[in-house]
């Protein structure tokens, strides 16, 4: 009994220094995050600092760069080569590429034009083959506006087509009810026949084809458009729905010499 007692002592001395070591050592960490923290709220407004500093003097990279062109090259590529360590949120390679391009467009074409003047005249060069904008040409084109291309450079023939519109009393009121309407996306294969308006249009909007007026000895590729599902429907919508009177336009499709080259240039 004499041992239990002594050990139980032992225990109860042993205890109130550990308890007041662990309180002790909860009280430093604690202190130690404090600390921390402060001195994280302390820092950040000169690392604040430090990255609007970077962002503004990019900005002026930029602007000068853009304004005067070349004069800040170096220091435009030491922000994209040291872009990893500088810590800004600015996608340099994007922001060159925009710059290199305005400097192009602002600071070039006066001077590319000037050399498109002194251009020898006596100098025996060959026609050029291509013309500069077809390239953006082509960037513009949906695939089925390839095929429609290729297939008019191949046939080289004028394709009919027709508008059917509603007419009132001395054709006032005209209003189109099926416009552009041809067989030609079907001719050619194109993927999306029911977009063929749309095509023409953009075609027409690069200058790649013109609609003329009808030609001569056409009339049966006329009738069999006048034949179709879609005029039919068109034709019963203007003298049933609408009552009014039904008026074709016969017009044909074709490429323009601008066209033309362009084919030659890409097919």
């Amino acid at each position: 009994m004499g041992i239990k007692a002594a050990i139980g002592e032992m225990t109860q001395a042993v205890r109130h220094p550990v308890k007041t070591i662990g309180s002790s050592v909860s009280k430093l960490r604690q202190t130690a995050d404090t600390t921390i923290k402060e001195v994280q709220v302390a820092v950040q407004p000169a690392k604040s600092f430090k990255e609007g500093y970077k962002r503004l003097k990019f900005y002026c990279i930029q602007k000068a760069y853009t304004n005067f062109g070349g004069i800040v090259r170096d220091e435009l590529d030491y922000f994209e080569k040291n872009y990893e360590s500088l810590d800004i949120n600015v996608d340099v390679t994007i922001t060159k590429d925009y710059i290199n391009s305005q400097r192009t467009t602002k600071n070039n074409a006066k001077q590319t034009f000037l050399e498109l003047l002194d251009y020898p005249f006596n100098s025996k060069v060959d026609p050029p083959q291509e013309h500069p904008a077809f390239q953006e040409i082509v960037k513009q084109l949906l695939p089925d506006e390839a095929i429609l291309i290729s297939y008019l450079s191949k046939t080289d023939q004028p394709q009919v087509l027709l508008h059917v519109k509603s007419a009132g009393r001395f054709n006032r009121g005209v209003k189109m009810i099926l416009e552009n309407f041809t067989s030609l996306g079907k001719d050619a294969g194109v993927r999306h026949p029911e977009l063929m308006p749309v095509y023409i249009d953009n075609l027409c909007r690069l200058l790649l084809i013109r609609i003329y007026d009808a030609g001569i000895g056409l009339q049966g590729a006329y009738d069999l458009l006048e034949k179709s599902n879609a005029v039919e429907n068109a034709r019963t919508k203007i003298l049933i729905e609408m009552r009014s009177k039904v008026r074709f336009d016969r017009r044909v499709i074709n490429l323009t010499p601008w066209g033309r080259w362009f084919c030659k240039a890409c097919l």
